[in-house]
This record gives C-alpha cells, sequence and structure tokens, in this order.
C-alpha cells in the first residue's frame, strides 16, 4: 500500500465514527493509528472529508478523414459547459482525425455522451430548416451561438469574494495535462462569410435545444445533465 493510499484509507476509517457502533468506531480509530504509524502520517493534520482529486485523463471520439462543422461546434459546446477541454487532433496512429476530450473519467463519459447527441441533433436541425440558405458552417454556427447563449442563461452566477480570485483547479489540473502532451494551435471556427440569414436560423434552432430532452435513454447519465448550469463553464 502506497502512502497515498494509506492517507485514503485513513480517511475511510476515521468518517465511520459517524454512524458506527463503540466496537466499530474504537476498532476503526486503531486501525486508522496503526496505518498512519506504519506509514508516518500525522493523524492530526487529516482532514476526513477531504476527497482525493480524480486523475485526470484524455478520451477520444473518433472521425475519419476530417471533424465536419457540427463536430467542431459540439466540441466546443462540451468544452465550454461540461467541464472538459475540448480540441481536434488526430488519432495517435495519425490515421484518422478525433475530437480529444481531457478531463475526469467520469466527465469525459458525460461529455462524450452529449457530444454524440448533439452531433446528431445539429444534423437533424439543418436538414429540416436549412430551406434556401446553403451556407452549412453558418447554420451551425448559429446553433452554436444559440444552444450557449441559453446555456449561459442557466448558470448560478460566481460568488465574488473581495481580494480573493477563484481559481477553477481541475480547469489547472487539464491545461497542465494538455502541456505535458501536445503543444496545441489557436484556431477560429467562425464563418468567414457573413451568412446572416444561416446564421439567424440556426441561432433559433440553438435556442430551442434541450440537451436534457435528448439523453433520457440513459439514465445514469442523463441524471448529471438534467441541469446543464451546475456545469463549470471557462469562455
Amino acid at each position: 500500500m502506497t502512502r497515498a493510499e494509506a492517507i485514503e484509507k485513513i480517511k475511510k476509517l476515521l468518517r465511520m465514527k459517524r454512524g458506527g457502533t463503540p466496537d466499530e468506531v474504537a476498532t476503526a480509530l486503531r486501525l486508522a493509528q496503526e496505518l498512519a504509524e506504519k506509514h508516518d502520517i500525522e493523524l492530526g493534520s487529516l482532514n476526513p472529508d477531504e476527497q482525493a482529486e480524480r486523475p485526470i485523463h484524455h478520451a477520444d471520439a473518433v472521425h475519419g478523414a476530417r471533424v465536419q462543422w457540427e463536430c467542431t461546434y459540439a466540441g466546443m459546446i462540451c468544452d465550454r459547459f461540461f467541464n472538459v477541454t475540448v480540441f481536434q487532433t488526430v488519432t495517435d496512429d495519425r490515421a484518422k482525425y478525433c475530437m480529444r476530450f481531457v478531463g475526469t473519467d467520469w466527465d469525459t463519459q458525460i461529455a462524450i455522451y452529449v457530444y454524440h447527441f448533439l452531433i446528431g441533433h445539429f444534423r437533424r436541425e439543418w436538414k429540416t430548416r436549412r430551406g434556401r440558405c446553403r451556407n452549412r458552417q453558418a447554420f451551425m454556427w448559429g446553433m452554436y451561438l444559440g444552444l450557449s447563449r441559453k446555456l449561459r442563461t442557466r448558470q448560478p452566477l460566481p460568488v465574488q469574494t473581495p481580494g480573493i480570485i477563484a481559481v477553477d483547479r481541475q480547469l489547472a489540473r487539464r491545461k497542465l495535462y494538455i502541456q505535458e502532451r501536445w503543444k496545441l494551435e489557436q484556431e477560429t471556427a467562425s464563418p468567414d462569410s457573413d451568412a446572416q440569414k444561416a446564421t439567424w436560423k440556426g441561432y433559433v434552432a440553438g435556442q430551442e435545444t434541450e440537451i436534457n430532452s435528448g439523453v433520457k435513454g440513459n439514465q445514469p447519465k442523463a441524471a448529471l445533465i438534467v441541469d446543464a448550469s451546475r456545469q463549470l463553464s471557462f469562455a
């Protein structure tokens, strides 16, 4: 057992004193003390309520010879509202393009689940609403803008404390994870042309999009996506 594993085991034992019988509490405290002495850990320095940070990793949504615009904008939605960092790259064997999701294991699972739902939704909206507008990218861009605005209005306002700058620790961990592995370049995803009609149609479609209504088929994940405003956001 490593020192880190011992610390988490001790914290778990210390938490038992809140709901166990007197004998269970006494046994838990004795085991915690033995572990602490074995690994040279000061019991008084541990906070039983402090949970270990989940490790950061990455997962890919693999595509093919190119990544379509709906995939790019769906990835941008996940990046802004679902506690992951998303960027376009190639697979490790450089055979295909992919969208790479960086975050904890559970966050990347949820983000990729939402990502695939949005891709399908964006495509369906384009087929039913495009009318005479031919600019697919502008329409998808409009959907991204409309949905982003909708999700942003659902987010709670951050609590401001004078003299204190709020730091998203997990975001900092994701940035460090990326910096240690890849060199990213800044890219723009906004359309070059001023296709206002297509953009406006897409914006309306984005405003009417409900992410939670599209993921009810999987209840464990859906339970965590019902209110997108609970997610951390960064621009």
